[in-house]
């Protein structure tokens, strides 16, 4: 391979051109600084923030949403938890059966995801042919496995992945969840506890507008 030429150069070391390289030396520590505490922050926020909702979970009260009301005209900050990797076996359907009786078809079906990507640059490649966005399913992983899947399904794609069967919970999970709590058996509530703790992960999204009551 071709050795790369060097561009002719001049070294500097007096003047204002090195006070300027200094001013954007000490801005690109401070912005780090600033990510680093934020991102800090935000864990101590997650941290509270798993707590109430096991809190509030203990109670029969499954909650995907905590809002932070930070002051009068100031953005809000809110907690969001979303489900990922919630995926189960089929082998649990028996069970689930058991627990929820009658209202487990409103809560889980099955349907196939993603084990394995096969290949990945195929993939981006069939999914930007049939004018797709590959950041709509991707993030270094899938993100809506179904969607994708329904796409190869509809001979729009390639074969770049493997799938299995499994067992998701359906969209507006929570929400049939707290429309159902009252009729839950202890069973079901304590299954339920430890299947959230397990796939519900908080994400901290600062500078929101309060919404309107």
């Amino acid at each position: 391979m071709a050795k790369k030429e060097s561009l002719p150069e001049l070294i500097v070391s007096t003047g204002d051109i090195v006070l300027k390289a200094q001013d954007a030396l000490l801005a690109r520590s401070k912005a780090s600084e600033a990510v680093a505490e934020e991102d800090h922050a935000k864990d101590r926020v997650k941290t509270e923030a798993v707590v109430l909702r096991i809190n509030e979970t203990d109670k029969s009260n499954y909650i995907g949403l905590i809002r932070i009301i930070t002051g009068q005209d100031v953005p809000s900050v809110r907690v969001e938890f979303r489900i990922n990797n919630g995926a189960l076996d089929v082998g649990e359907e028996a069970k689930l059966d058991t627990l929820f009786g009658v209202s487990k078809p409103d809560l889980f079906e099955r349907a196939k995801v993603i084990t394995e990507i096969t290949a990945p640059d195929a993939l981006v490649k069939d999914l930007k042919a049939w004018g797709l966005n590959p950041w709509d399913y991707l993030e270094l992983r899938v993100k809506d496995e179904a969607g994708l899947i329904a796409q190869q399904q509809n001979g729009n794609l390639l074969c770049c992945f493997n799938t299995a069967e499994a067992i998701l919970p359906k969209k507006g999970f929570l929400t049939r969840l707290n429309e159902i709590a009252t009729t839950l058996s202890k069973g079901a509530k304590d299954y339920i506890n430890v299947y959230l703790d397990n796939v519900l992960k908080p994400t901290v999204v600062l500078g929101t507008k309060t919404e309107a009551k």
